[in-house]
């Protein structure tokens, strides 16, 4: 298996974003409102990635 270096990374033809929120993003509970946020944000954010990014850049 090749080692990482930089220079392997930046040839792939495919990259991937992939990030992970709870379920606080869409339907939270009391006290909870700092992560919920925190959640909702990390979902926004790979949605418009995901609108803007080029088609080989895939967000999920």
């Amino acid at each position: 298996m090749p080692k990482f270096h930089p220079r392997n990374y930046t040839t792939t033809l495919w990259d991937y974003t992939v990030n992970v929120a709870s379920i606080h993003a869409i339907a939270t509970e009391a006290l909870v409102a700092p992560y919920a946020a925190a959640k909702a944000a990390v979902l926004s954010l790979t949605r418009s990635a995901a609108i803007e990014a080029p088609p080989k850049r895939p967000a999920n």
